[in-house]
């Protein structure tokens, strides 16, 4: 097993999924990935946030949008000077 070079997140539907899969595919080609090394070298990570969950009410009565980038923010790494969650 190879350690992983990049890891995809995602939301879990089949679009984004998709997409994600297109997106993995493209570097793979970019980057002369072997493709029967592709799902260890770049795992795709399903994220589930709070607006997945939340389905009885509008989002905006939960927090709108804040509540899902806050999560993107926690859930990624430590803010470097070239991340774009730098403040």
């Amino acid at each position: 097993m190879t350690d992983p070079i990049l890891r995809l997140a995602t939301r879990g539907s089949p679009l984004a999924l998709a997409q994600a899969r297109l997106v993995r595919t493209a570097l793979a080609t970019a980057h002369d990935w072997e493709l029967d090394e592709i799902e260890d070298l770049c795992p795709i990570i399903i994220v589930r946030t709070s607006g997945d969950r939340i389905q009885d009410r509008p989002l905006v009565e939960a927090g709108g949008k804040a509540c899902s980038s806050r999560k993107s923010r926690r859930r990624s790494s430590p803010a470097t000077p070239t991340s774009p969650f730098t403040r």
